[in-house]
């Protein structure tokens, strides 16, 4: 019947998982992995030791799963289902090693399913599948290597074996994993000096597959800075930290609110308490090591990013998923003597609807963008001769993946975000005249998320120019969604770089600020009722920087009524002054949009340049005047 019973629970695990399971187009990380996993070999030692500060075992095992499977979406996000059914597996036979009670491991199993960490890893073409999975079942090995020590040595040596791979596995999905191999080898050190005081054979087949693995890997890369570009500088607070994490684990991958995250503490806060109860109750090493490992990656989590590095993912902290439901499931399952099994039941039942009731908050998702569809229309509409601007370069992993049918370039050509590199006008004309873009009929661009390198839109302002505005968009910009856009190029009589030279200048933010060396408007063609104005402005850093510098860019009506208006700072919210290079022109553009219906009424473009702080005097500067066709 017990035998039945597990079978039912992972029939239902796998329902869940797959009625979960995403149908939307991989997004940028995901790219990355399916990138590789269609790279060669050396691809991928390169990407590991060279580029990014990922480690390698994922990419390894989802291309070899490629070999047999293929390489679709559905094939590459197979291999994170089956992770996921087999962390459930593995989490009921832990449940069951460490209560001694079956029904502890179907519990584990159902209160682990609503879980938004475990679900997010389950679905996604990432390394938190895999990881979770290894985690589950090294624990398990772990447990069961210790757990009789009265057996002789020669019986338990394949469990100890077997742990050791799966240790030295885990070193290598997640630089997270490196805390739970530490914490791994502290419990099976205070076993082995309880049990075998002066014999550490076990523990050496046991931990040090796993310490040479990080040790090598390290060697590997040494003299590399693993977050050099990839983190802002500066810290974020601790309680933001906390929250993030917690929230992850409940939500997954989505925009957290005040309520989700209220909700979040209540789920976490619950479960430490049952934990606490679980270890009260019954103090065993193994319920404190389950306790510590809840709690532990954590602190070391939070410590370090409000302490040491600005770069701050709820997804870092996937240990949690795993404690979070072995701690509600001890601790319900350990007071199964004290209390009836109707009684178990229903606690059971209240704290799963307690996990559905905290996951009924409407929540963004954090991360989206339809790659595929931007491909399918480059297949369907693109010229062989056109071009298409990656903005940014990163994102050349999603145009090998889904097979980009024109040549590309990236603006900047970077293949990993590098947070202290701003594209500026010099290195993007010379990116675009590479690839000889005004021999081109049409140029492309596709962004996504591009304002940390291309913090300007140069990548669109450059092509603003040599279109004259004639463009068409295909996906429409929406914040943290893939936008595709094609210009028409008509090549000017001079380029650029000379035009800006052309301007007589215009205003100064007194006495010493920046200067605003001239303006350009445009007007794209309506599309599906929306009409747009789009005001490129060149800017020159002065010797002193004005921060409270804003622009208000407006739409006026005849009687001078604004219709709409943008206010930001010169050359936009990601470009602050104090990063302008000194004699080099800074873009900012601006681009107002209405409904054709609205600007029927339109008559003139105003910027005022003004100070936020009122210290410096109003500069208005009448834009053009407009008339609709």
């Amino acid at each position: 019947m017990r035998y039945w019973i597990n079978v039912f629970v992972l029939l239902i695990a796998w329902g869940w998982i797959i009625v979960h399971a995403p149908h939307d187009s991989l997004w940028y990380d995901e790219t990355v992995n399916a990138y590789l996993a269609t790279s060669s070999w050396s691809e991928i030692w390169h990407w590991t030791t060279q580029i990014d500060n990922q480690l390698p075992l994922h990419f390894v095992i989802l291309k070899l799963w490629t070999m047999p499977f293929g390489s679709s979406e559905f094939a590459l996000r197979l291999l994170s289902y089956w992770s996921g059914l087999l962390t459930i597996a593995g989490l009921q036979a832990l449940a069951r090693q460490l209560t001694y009670r079956q029904s502890a491991g179907w519990l584990t199993a159902l209160l682990c399913l609503p879980l938004g960490g475990f679900l997010y890893a389950t679905s996604e073409v990432r390394t938190y599948g895999l990881a979770i999975m290894i985690l589950v079942w090294s624990l398990l090995w772990m447990i069961k290597a210790w757990h009789k020590p009265y057996q002789t040595q020669q019986l338990r040596i394949a469990p100890f074996a077997i742990h050791g791979i799966l240790l030295l596995s885990l070193a290598y999905t997640h630089y997270t994993a490196w805390i739970l191999i530490a914490w791994q080898g502290l419990y099976s050190l205070f076993k082995q000096i309880r049990y075998y005081k002066t014999r550490f054979s076990l523990l050496a087949l046991s931990i040090s597959p796993a310490l040479f693995g990080i040790l090598g890997w390290l060697i590997l890369l040494q003299g590399r800075d693993i977050n050099d570009g990839t983190a802002f500088e500066g810290t974020v607070s601790g309680q933001t930290a906390f929250e993030t994490y917690i929230s992850f684990a409940v939500y997954g991958q989505k925009i957290f609110t005040p309520i989700a995250i209220e909700r979040a503490y209540i789920i976490f806060g619950f479960g430490l308490l049952i934990g606490i109860s679980w270890l009260l109750r019954r103090p065993q090493s193994e319920v404190l090591f389950i306790l510590g490992m809840g709690i532990l990656p954590l602190v070391v989590m939070v410590v370090l990013s409000s302490q040491f590095v600005a770069k701050l993912s709820g997804r870092h902290l996937w240990p949690l998923w795993v404690a979070l439901p072995l701690l509600l499931s001890g601790g319900i399952t350990v007071w199964a003597k004290t209390i009836n099994l109707k009684v178990m039941l229903l606690i059971s039942l209240a704290i799963f609807t307690l996990l559905m009731w905290a996951r009924q908050v409407p929540l963004e998702e954090e991360y989206r963008g339809d790659f595929r569809a931007a491909f399918a229309i480059l297949r369907e509409e693109a010229h062989p001769d056109d071009l298409l601007v990656l903005r940014d370069g990163t994102l050349f992993t999603a145009a090998e993946y889904y097979r980009s049918p024109i040549e590309y370039v990236g603006i900047p050509n970077e293949p990993l975000t590098d947070v202290e590199h701003q594209i500026e006008i010099y290195e993007a004309l010379d990116l675009l005249k590479s690839k000889n873009f005004t021999e081109r009929q049409r140029v492309w661009v596709l962004s996504w998320q591009a304002e940390v390198m291309d913090p300007t839109a140069l990548g669109w302002g450059i092509l603003d120019y040599y279109s004259q505005g004639e463009r068409s968009w295909w996906l429409w910009p929406k914040e943290r969604e893939v936008s595709l856009v094609s210009y028409t190029i008509h090549p000017p009589e001079e380029d650029i770089l000379t035009h800006i030279a052309d301007y007589v200048g215009v205003i100064q933010v007194p006495p010493d600020g920046p200067s605003l060396l001239g303006y350009d408007v445009y007007y794209p063609q309506p599309q599906n009722g929306i009409c747009s104005a789009i005001i490129q402005t060149w800017w020159w850093r002065g010797t002193t920087d004005y921060l409270s510098t804003l622009v208000s860019v407006r739409l006026a009506d005849e009687n001078g009524e604004r219709i709409t208006q943008i206010d930001a700072p010169p050359a936009g919210f990601f470009y602050p002054q104090t990063r302008w290079t000194p004699f080099v022109p800074i873009l900012g553009r601006f681009e107002l949009i209405a409904s054709c219906q609205e600007w029927k009424s339109a008559h003139s473009l105003h910027m005022v340049v003004y100070d936020a702080e009122g210290r410096k005097p109003t500069q208005p500067i009448l834009l053009d005047t407009y008339k609709m066709p």
